[in-house]
């Protein structure tokens, strides 16, 4: 329902239990209100549920107010009406005739209304609540209750109403949880499910078949307390649990595969440690032997004879292969190759390469120096060659960069220029096309489980990172005290 007030229309505040739904007429008669003035009209409304008297000191209250919840007389089947209203076309189903007596259309015939008697059920009802049920369970209807745990609360109420205890409505509300109050209609029992955690207050109000409230409210007064597993501290416990677990999880994620990266390249070593024992005890010995035959019959040659001068040149070479198998042999063997320092052995790379070259290199170190696991020693080395290598041929350089960090928690490996830089195309995995030096660095670091950054560096030039967790690049990783007392030590020079 709304009223128009010469420029635009207004809801009026009517409740929301479906009583007023599918109007089917509405009449005006003078009001009978003993605080009406002069003139005006109470307002007879014909709906689904039943036919409705407001009196005009509640319309003029609501048009002032809009939020005031208007007060109304119900004629219905539990409030006197005999039978369900019924829709009975053409419309209006209601009519005042010239006597004043209003005529309404029900299912069974026709109502008749007389607006000008007296009715005398003005006397507020009284309402109390009877009933309390929470989770199937019944209990007291008292005040200042804990009710734990619950999840289905269904509170029940009457009214005493002496004159029409039938026609009786309801309106109710839960402080705490509600924020308007609700109409009930005749229902006399409500129900809340999923109640968070608080304190709370049903409030319940009771109104007679004139719309006259009751004096008193009917109220209970009940708490849900938080469970336990929803307190803050259990949660903050919970989530701290939670992630240390994970913490540990992960830790014992990482030693796994530390300890699997460290099988395999021990693994790896001990195959290297084979080839390198094959080597130097069948194939090395075996050209040796061969190199001592050809050179006792090198001796039967007279001297100066051109065959004695190249058979004298041929073993000199083989010498020298000889000699370079040996280097490979004590390559592939860790306890030499191990005892060499890294930063010492690219040093070394780094100045005969600048014996022919105009860029100046410099070397340098942060943190105490630790050995290296062979494998991790042996790859690093080879991808800090290339790297300086490529400084020196391509980046056309005035300064080339060697710096080696011995951390807590990784190794790293830093070449760097300031030359021309890589070129961006060249920054894929893959490298140049039909070049391998990139793409073998790439290998290289992926074998020991190694991270390799290969990108321009600022303002110009290329840098070149190798980064290989402490658990893999070391011989003997330092335990978390060994690396606490260490960062200790440090933090107090």
């Amino acid at each position: 329902m709304a009223y128009f007030d010469g420029s635009r229309f207004h809801r009026l505040q009517l409740p929301d239990n479906g009583l007023f739904d599918n109007i089917y007429a509405i009449i005006a008669a003078p009001s009978q209100a003993q605080n009406a003035s002069a003139g005006d009209n109470d307002l007879w409304v014909h709906a689904r549920s039943g036919i409705y008297q407001i009196p005009a000191p509640e319309l003029e209250q609501a048009i002032a107010d809009p939020d005031y919840d208007i007060r109304y007389r119900t004629y219905d089947v539990m409030g006197g009406l005999t039978s369900d209203p019924h829709q009975v076309l053409p419309l209006p189903t209601a009519v005042r005739d010239s006597g004043g007596l209003l005529w309404f259309a029900t299912a069974n015939g026709v109502v008749q209304i007389d607006p000008t008697r007296h009715n005398k059920r003005d006397a507020p009802p009284k309402v109390a609540i009877e009933s309390l049920s929470v989770d199937g369970v019944e209990f007291p209807a008292t005040s200042s209750m804990v009710l734990a745990g619950l999840k289905r609360i269904e509170i029940g109420y009457t009214s005493l109403s002496l004159s029409s205890p039938e026609a009786v409505h309801f309106r109710y509300r839960l402080d705490g949880f509600d924020r308007d109050w609700h109409h009930a209609g005749s229902q006399r029992h409500a129900i809340y499910t999923g109640l968070p955690p608080g304190d709370y207050r049903f409030r319940v109000l009771a109104l007679n078949q004139a719309g006259v409230t009751s004096q008193d409210e009917a109220t209970l007064s009940f708490s849900v307390p938080q469970v336990f597993y929803l307190q803050p501290t259990f949660l903050t416990a919970s989530g701290l649990m939670l992630a240390g677990l994970l913490w540990l999880l992960y830790r014992a994620s990482m030693r796994r595969s530390a300890e699997q990266l460290r099988a395999r390249l021990e693994a790896r070593h001990a195959e290297r440690e084979r080839i390198a024992r094959e080597l130097h005890d069948t194939f090395l010995q075996g050209v040796q032997g061969l190199i001592l035959r050809f050179q006792a019959i090198t001796q039967t040659i007279p001297e100066g004879e051109p065959t004695r001068i190249q058979m004298d040149q041929i073993l000199d070479r083989a010498d020298q292969v000889v000699s370079e198998g040996r280097d490979r042999v004590l390559d592939l063997r860790s306890s030499e190759s191990s005892s060499v320092n890294l930063l010492a052995a690219l040093t070394k790379v780094g100045r005969e390469y600048a014996q022919d070259n105009t860029a100046v290199f410099i070397a340098s170190s942060r943190g105490a120096h630790r050995r290296l696991n062979p494998i991790v020693r042996e790859e690093a080395y080879r991808i800090g060659h290339e790297a300086i290598l490529n400084a020196f041929k391509h980046s056309g350089s005035a300064h080339i960069n060697l710096h080696i960090v011995h951390g807590l928690r990784e190794f790293e490996l830093q070449i760097t220029d300031d030359g021309v830089g890589v070129d961006s195309r060249y920054l894929n995995p893959l490298g140049r096309p039909g070049h391998w030096g990139l793409s073998g660095m790439q290998e290289r670091a992926c074998n020991i489980g190694a991270k390799l950054i290969i990108q321009r560096a600022r303002p110009r030039g290329t840098e070149v990172r190798l980064c290989v967790q402490a658990s893999s690049a070391y011989l003997r990783p330092l335990t978390r005290l060994q690396r606490w007392w260490q960062r200790l030590s440090r933090q107090r020079s």
